[in-house]
Order: C-alpha cells, then sequence, then structure tokens
C-alpha cells in the first residue's frame, strides 16, 4: 500500500488489500453479502450484493430477492451509514433476467416516494430499533418501519420533542 500511494498518492484503495472484509485498512469497507451489525464506523463502506446468489448470470441460480427483501437490504445498509452496491448478472444476450427487472422496477418505485429517506442522509442515531431502520438529516429522522408493532403503537427512543410527523 505505501509503494502504491507512493506511485499514486491519490489512489482510493478498498479494504480487500487487507486480511479479513470488517478490517479498518484501505480508504473505504467492502462487505460481502451480508450487512456487518454496526456498519463500519469511522470508515466509509459499501455492501457488494447480488440479486440471486450469483455475481454472473447463472442460468440455474432462481433465488431472486423481492423488491420487499432489496428495499429492507438497502434500509439496513443505509441505517448503518453504507452504501449498497448491487450487482444485476445479465444473460447471455445482455438481458436483464425478468425477476430482476421486477425487483428493480419495484424499488425504483418505492424510491419515487420514499427517496429522501435514502439519498444524502447520515446513519440512524439508534443501536437497533425492533420494527424497522431510521436514517437522518438536518433535523429530520426518517423512520422505515418493516413490522408494526402488534400493540400498534410505534415507540422511537427519542430524547427531544417532536415537532411535527408526517408519511412520505
Amino acid at each position: 500500500l505505501a509503494d502504491l500511494r507512493r506511485l499514486q498518492p491519490g489512489i482510493l484503495v478498498n479494504n480487500r488489500l487487507f486480511e479479513g472484509l470488517e478490517n479498518k485498512h484501505g480508504d473505504y469497507g467492502t462487505p460481502e453479502k451480508y450487512v456487518p451489525p454496526t456498519g463500519l464506523p469511522g470508515m466509509d463502506w459499501e455492501v457488494n450484493h447480488t440479486l440471486n446468489e450469483s455475481y454472473g448470470f447463472s442460468s440455474h441460480d432462481e433465488s431472486w430477492k423481492d423488491t420487499t427483501t432489496v428495499i429492507r437490504l438497502l434500509c439496513d445498509v443505509v441505517s448503518k451509514g453504507g452504501n449498497l452496491l448491487l450487482n444485476i448478472g445479465p444473460d447471455c444476450r445482455g438481458r436483464v433476467p425478468e425477476p430482476a427487472r421486477r425487483a428493480l422496477a419495484g424499488v425504483g418505485a418505492w424510491m419515487q416516494v420514499n427517496g429522501e429517506a435514502i439519498h444524502g442522509t447520515r446513519a440512524s442515531p439508534f443501536a437497533r430499533l425492533p420494527w424497522g431502520r431510521a436514517t437522518r438529516r438536518d433535523g429530520i429522522l426518517y423512520l422505515m418501519v418493516f413490522e408494526w408493532p402488534a400493540d400498534g403503537a410505534l415507540r422511537v427512543p427519542l430524547r427531544n420533542r417532536v415537532e411535527h410527523a408526517t408519511l412520505l
């Protein structure tokens, strides 16, 4: 790494040059196909994930993620301060497989409504929320509710006064 930085001082290097995927070496972290429980605090990072189990096209891999799964993955990563790099393996004709297209179209529709809770936000101020995830930006807290509590009461561990709440 010292030689690389000497030869090209502006180079960005991920942490894969070193042992393990959660180490703090390199300029950013790259956990693969999983989200670290607390993200990678103190460094930029992105999860490398797939829409099924394969990074390239595999005709026998039918383990496609649906829209809900991809949205929850996106919310989980962003709520911990990371970026989601989602791989799509086109088929032998360069086409995006239909299950991937459907999932991504659904994510796109969700982002049209809820994108402000994702783009340009910071990690959640909460270590864990049993019902979903949160992000924040300039005095705004975004709550992404995956499972409403059985009693219907959404409890948010805030210490400050809430001025108002709206749905996106």
